[in-house]
């Protein structure tokens, strides 16, 4: 049987720590720990942020608004700017004319939808329903560039205010 030598089994090696006494080695060795400090922490992590992961997000943002619910909605009689006599007549602050109030939902509020990046929504509108004339170009084909439209007899229109455009949520 053999004999286990347990010193060498068990042994570990270990650093020899040296202590040099010249003054330029030692401004070196510092100078040296000070730069990599340094670069590691001041240019690396603070300055460029190279901890993050930086992209560019991709994807699309869709806004859009819901109009309340029936329950939540005024009555004309309560709303300052809604004539509910036709009577006429200014509200204040700035004397603007009282015009009858309309219920829009959603779609309508929005109307028209002027850019992709922005949501419009309406306070007052004009509205014009144009009739088509009852002429010779007409009558074939409405797109021909002979039918003109216009204000003609049978036109309506009507100008009214939104109400309460405040109580829509966007989301």
């Amino acid at each position: 049987m053999k004999k286990i030598d347990w010193n060498s089994v068990l042994s570990y090696e270990t650093v020899r720590v040296v202590r040099i006494h010249d003054a330029k080695l030692g401004l070196l060795h510092y100078f040296f720990a000070l730069a990599i400090f340094l670069y590691i922490v001041v240019f690396n992590l603070i300055w460029q942020q190279a901890y993050l992961d930086i992209e560019e997000p991709v994807g699309t943002v869709r806004l859009q608004i819901q109009e309340p619910a029936i329950n939540l909605w005024p009555l004309p009689n309560k709303i300052q700017y809604c004539d509910t006599t036709n009577s006429g007549g200014t509200y204040p602050p700035n004397n603007q004319p009282k015009l009858p109030c309309r219920y829009e939902d959603a779609i309508f509020a929005v109307f028209p939808a002027s850019e992709a990046s922005a949501v419009f929504i309406s306070t007052r509108i004009n509205q014009t329903n144009e009739a088509l004339p009852d002429t010779p170009e007409c009558n074939p084909s409405p797109s021909l560039p002979t039918c003109q439209w216009g204000a003609q007899s049978g036109s309506t229109a009507s100008n009214f205010y939104v109400a309460e455009p405040e109580l829509y949520t966007v989301y």
